[in-house]
């Protein structure tokens, strides 16, 4: 009887390290499955930011080069370059990866359940959302809004040394264009959209990130 009593023990002993054991790797697998998220959101965020440094730029020349022509004022060499800007224009590229894997393999590994609905949430609504206002080929757009009157304006030519330059075809036919400052106002107000759609997608990044870190910050107290 003792022997069986002892044979019982022994097993439950081992499936309990076997337990552990597994919990242990499931817990190394969340950890390191969160660290790529954390990854992936700041790679997020840099994407942003460069795009959003040219859209302001580019948001820069529009209202510059309209309130030159809404004042009619004299020509400078500097408004060429604020109208070489205005087609300028950037999509940031989102990083994924690791969001597709952890749909394949399960999201049931994360354990917190709050942080898992936020991750969730910032790739189905945050970032998709982001993704369709702010990828609506806004190039495109801006091209063919404001590209008529770019060409119309604007002579492109090298010089000896094969460098673009640009010069003003009608300088006075420019001022007193005014479809060509109603276009402008248009898309200034498509560039602040877009601006507002992409800082809001920054700003969820930034948030997400901290609550990851606070998270692996736990973590690494519990192991202590």
């Amino acid at each position: 009887m003792g022997e069986i009593i002892l044979v019982v023990i022994g097993i439950l002993i081992a499936l309990g390290i076997n337990n552990w054991n597994n919990e242990n790797e499931n817990r190394q697998k969340e950890t390191l499955l969160i660290q790529s998220f954390e990854s992936d959101i700041a790679s997020d965020t840099l994407a942003i930011n460069g795009a959003l440094v040219i859209h302001n730029k580019s948001l820069t020349s529009h209202i510059v080069l309209r309130d030159h022509l809404l004042r009619k004022r004299e020509f400078h060499d500097s408004i060429i370059k604020y109208f070489g800007s205005i087609l300028s224009s950037a999509t940031p590229s989102f990083n994924s990866s690791t969001y597709e894997t952890a749909k394949t393999i399960g999201m049931d590994l994360i354990q917190n359940a709050e942080l898992k609905s936020k991750i969730v949430r910032y790739y189905e609504r945050g970032i998709s959302y982001v993704k369709v206002k702010s990828n609506s080929d806004p190039k495109f757009q801006f091209e063919t809004m404001l590209g008529p009157y770019y060409r119309k304006h604007i002579k492109i030519e090298l010089d000896s040394s094969e460098k673009i330059t640009r010069a003003f075809r009608d300088y006075e036919g420019l001022i007193n264009d005014n479809d060509f400052i109603l276009e402008l106002n248009m898309t200034i107000r498509k560039k602040l959209r877009i601006i507002e759609i992409l800082e809001s997608g920054l700003e969820n990044g930034k948030y997400l990130i901290q609550e990851i870190e606070t998270e692996l910050s736990k973590r690494q107290i519990d192991m202590g």
